[in-house]
């Protein structure tokens, strides 16, 4: 409301500096002696301070009281990514002091194709417009439906600011009035009396799809408006920055609505991929910015491999004779590319793979083979025989024995086997620690397959298995998107973002608990 009063302000010492009749030098006399009251208020001042309303850098900001004004307003503002949105105010002023709102004067029909009827309603009256407009920025539903019965209200109305009914519903923030008006007065109406969905700030240039990135408390009905209006909008505006250089998807990123990039990954996987590649201008993209907001990932568990007994030697069983059998084998893991006959064969024994394996366990009961007396596994193609010799040592040792530590390739193979298989926390903790320290320094390829691997591993994403590998590889995957996106295609990219989405929203809002 501040903000329309500023530019109403504006207007009218426009009109009178520039020639207007003489009538306007007692207009802009009456109008800037109660328009600086009201935003002398220190309540009034106080909520500007907050809101960091930026107003126009005009010369009658600066005016002092022989100009006719006697006011000067604050400087303008840089705005910050983390500024707060408008709100509404519902208070009115006192005894003597006159309602503001009685100043948001209708100027109908601004767009062309307007019909007969609504012409003949803005003759009805001032009090039908004083009562549209008072009941827009409080949220009064009931009048506004009334007001549409009388024909007073529809989609075209707009205020002096050239701003509409759904416009400053979205602002405001009273969703109820903005469905209301999309659905009695849908874009697009042949008479034109249909919303407008491509309104944008004559100003600043935000969208209607800017005002609800920044709403304070983001509704249910806030996202049925964000489905309606995203669906009705052309591709041009999809991807609109207002003055500041930012597009909607980066104000959501900031603000860390998780519901909006969810929704726009999902829905609108195209308009993601430019989103993200064309933040020229900007700070950073849109999942920079949310990966700059997000907590410390959770730290990788310590893990400490205590030696087994001296007695238990089980790995002097994995030595083969001179035959080259192992004695007591009875399950053989071949392992090889896909597609592609396996290129080396691993005997181990049922009984001790199978008690670290839940899934192995599953997958080794039954008979072996008449023939050969062994149970044949075929390892996932995915996992190297290095890597799948390390997952045998270590059932048999209790030590990990990973000679490619700096290898970012063989420990997502090494992670992929431990979500497969189901393998003993202990491996899993180091195979994620490890990946931990290395992720960062890597290519953002691996923290793409880490979080692929990682999350598909759980049904809950708040469950403690994997979460410091898929947290630390859901942040870079979002820090890194635009050189992701580079290689993969936009379906693609949405769903790997989406899954990133996901895995922040729950570190921010089910953090782990330290004891």
């Amino acid at each position: 409301l501040c903000d329309a009063l500023a530019e109403m302000l504006v207007e009218i010492y426009d009109r009178h500096v520039t020639g207007g009749p003489s009538s306007c030098a007692d207009e802009i006399g009456n109008h800037s002696h109660i328009l600086a009251r009201f935003l002398k208020q220190e309540t009034v001042v106080s909520a500007l301070e907050a809101l960091k309303t930026d107003f126009p850098e005009h010369e009658l900001f600066t005016l002092r009281a022989s100009k006719g004004v006697s006011f000067q307003a604050s400087p303008p503002k840089a705005k910050t990514f983390e500024e707060s949105p408008r709100k509404a105010e519902t208070s009115y002023p006192g005894p003597g002091l006159v309602d503001p709102l009685e100043h948001t004067v209708p100027q109908f029909p601004l767009r062309s194709g307007a019909g007969v009827a609504a012409t003949a309603a803005v003759t009805s009256g001032d009090a039908g417009w004083s009562s549209l407009w008072q009941a827009v920025h409080v949220g009064d539903l009931e009048t506004i439906k009334s007001l549409i019965d009388s024909q007073v209200c529809n989609g075209a109305v707009q205020d002096a600011s050239q701003h509409s009914v759904l416009w400053h519903a979205v602002a405001f923030g009273h969703y109820p009035i903005a469905l209301l008006m999309m659905s009695t007065f849908p874009a697009g109406r042949p008479d034109g009396l249909g919303v407008d969905v491509c309104e944008v700030h004559p100003r600043r240039g935000d969208t209607l799809l800017h005002l609800l990135c920044q709403a304070p408390a983001f509704s249910s009905e806030a996202a049925q408006v964000f489905k309606r209006i995203s669906a009705a909008m052309p591709p041009r505006l999809f991807h609109k920055k207002n003055v500041h250089g930012l597009s909607f998807l980066q104000i959501a990123a900031s603000q860390m609505n998780f519901w909006i990039l969810t929704y726009v990954f999902r829905s609108y996987p195209k308009e993601a991929h430019l989103l993200i590649s064309s933040s020229e201008g900007a700070p950073a993209s849109p999942t920079r910015l949310l990966a700059d907001r997000l907590p410390k990932p959770v730290d990788p568990p310590q893990q400490r491999f205590p030696p087994l007994p001296p007695h238990f030697r089980a790995a002097e069983l994995l030595q083969q004779d001179s035959d080259g059998s192992v004695a007591f084998a009875d399950v053989a893991f071949d392992v090889g590319p896909k597609l592609a006959k396996a290129s080396c064969r691993f005997l181990a024994h049922r009984a001790i793979v199978m008690a670290q394996s839940p899934k192995l366990l599953e997958a080794l009961s039954g008979p072996v083979d008449e023939a050969t007396s062994l149970k044949v596994f075929r390892v996932d193609p995915h996992i190297s025989a290095e890597v799948w010799r390390s997952v045998l040592q270590f059932m048999y040792t209790g030590n990990p024995v990973c000679k490619f530590e700096s290898d970012g390739a063989k420990l997502c193979e090494l992670l992929r086997a431990c979500a497969l298989y189901q393998l003993p926390a202990p491996l899993q903790n180091h195979a994620q620690s490890v990946l931990y320290d290395l992720l960062p320094v890597t290519s953002p390829h691996f923290s793409k397959e880490v979080l692929n691997i990682t999350f598909d591993a759980v049904e809950d994403l708040k469950d403690l298995r994997y979460r410091c590998a898929r947290e630390a590889s859901a942040c870079l995957v979002l820090r890194f998107a635009h050189l992701l996106l580079q290689d993969i295609d936009a379906s693609e990219t949405s769903k790997l973002l989406e899954r990133a989405v996901k895995v922040s929203e729950v570190a921010v809002f089910h953090p782990v608990q330290v004891a």
